[in-house]
């Protein structure tokens, strides 16, 4: 029994622990992950996001044509701007595909080469809350699509048992250049949907997780830091105890961690910058819709019928999650990188000569401003999520009075 249950533990570590697990995966099978160098995988990406953005299209064409009627315009929009954010990214994202394999193949090397046994901790502890994270997306997000796919299937067999003739029923409305009241004219689009669906669903929790994750990593990036500040700290007071003072050969060991460390912090810092310049169209493109796709969400939920509840519920967790991701992950970076000032400063500086006295003020300084994760017109944190729910909570109540008339 004990051996067993060794395994499963085993298994777990294994799967929790390995860079990105799930990322790689739904990245990979939509042609986004940038580690290989086909060039039909390239051309995969590029279909996936022409794709998406043409059912985008056909979601638009329905709400324009039934521009009088609210509650179609509700139900063909919602999905529509998920899809059309989502083939933005999936096109950003083969755009940038060397900048992409830079970052993840920066952080896969440091997340493999760990200094100590503490360290190791911290990296896989934050790397199990990244793993947890992702796969409760992706269960949203798959669910949703599922329900999507499967839908207008159930309502046609629930038509049949009660002796009605079924509907040439869409799991998504659009309107397309051809007719599908004809076979196989409807079940051709019906697939096509489907794998729209499919796709939606596994670049939402690829793409967006894929960003956490590697906010996560660099998160321990700057833990890991504070660490080795506290671990000098203990041992420039295991060579001076009390109120003594480091002899001259222990100031320049001193000296030259202290110089190692503001490397380190300094690697972080530009990375952080790099993070920032690659990220920021998608970051900022998602963050625009947040507020407007949560709202004709929760709005679509109220309205619909019992039959499409399901959907909208997994829905308005996915959108929610989307956006929490992002500000939950730029959180961490921000506060973490904002406590090395802390811990350094809680070093016995006193001990130091001038040089390491200077030093250390040096981090105190640079380690004042947070490296947070911010794009054009906002920083992505926690207040930031408060702000998508405050403004789509104002969006459901205008168009809740607009349905009301």
């Amino acid at each position: 029994m004990k051996c067993i249950s060794n395994k499963i533990r085993n298994f777990f570590y294994i799967k929790f622990y390995k860079f990105l697990p799930l990322e790689r995966i739904q990245l990979m099978s939509i042609g986004v992950w940038p580690c290989s160098k086909c060039g039909w995988f390239i051309l995969l990406g590029l279909f996936n996001s022409i794709f998406n953005g043409t059912t985008t299209l056909a979601e638009f064409a329905f709400a324009y044509n039934h521009r009088d009627n609210l509650e179609d315009i509700l139900a063909s929009l919602s999905p529509a701007f998920t899809k059309m954010n989502t083939s933005f990214k999936i096109f950003i994202l083969v755009l940038k595909r060397k900048e992409f394999f830079v970052i993840l193949n920066t952080l896969q090397t440091n997340y493999q080469n760990y200094m100590n046994r503490e360290e190791n901790n911290i990296r896989r502890k934050l790397a199990k809350r990244s793993f947890i994270i992702c796969l409760t997306l992706s269960v949203f997000s798959q669910s949703t699509g599922i329900f999507f796919s499967v839908l207008p299937i159930f309502r046609n067999v629930y038509r049949i048992l009660n002796g009605n003739k079924p509907v040439t029923e869409l799991p998504f409305k659009s309107n397309w250049p051809w007719s599908i009241q004809k076979s196989p004219l409807y079940e051709i689009t019906y697939l096509l949907q489907v794998y729209g669906s499919w796709l939606t669903s596994s670049a939402v929790a690829g793409i967006d997780c894929v960003f956490m994750g590697i906010f996560l990593h660099v998160t321990s990036e700057f833990r890991c830091i504070s660490s080795r500040i506290t671990e000098f700290g203990k041992n420039l007071d295991q060579k001076a105890p009390h109120l003594t003072v480091l002899n001259k050969k222990d100031n320049e060991a001193a000296y030259m961690d202290l110089k190692k460390l503001i490397h380190e912090h300094r690697t972080c810092i530009e990375f952080c910058d790099k993070l920032r310049d690659f990220g920021k169209e998608i970051i900022l493109g998602h963050f625009l819709l947040s507020s407007v796709t949560v709202c004709m969400t929760s709005v679509n939920l109220l309205i619909a019928e019992w039959s499409q509840k399901p959907v909208y519920v997994t829905y308005i967790l996915t959108v929610l999650t989307q956006a929490l991701v992002y500000c939950y992950g730029g959180e961490l970076v921000s506060n973490e990188s904002g406590k090395i000032s802390e811990e350094i400063y809680l070093v016995s500086w006193h001990k130091l000569n001038e040089n390491g006295r200077r030093a250390i003020k040096m981090i105190i300084q640079r380690a004042q401003k947070s490296s947070d994760i911010s794009v054009p017109f906002f920083t992505v944190s926690m207040p930031t999520f408060g702000n998508i729910i405050r403004v789509a909570g104002s969006y459901i109540t205008l168009l809740n009075t607009f349905l009301e008339k």
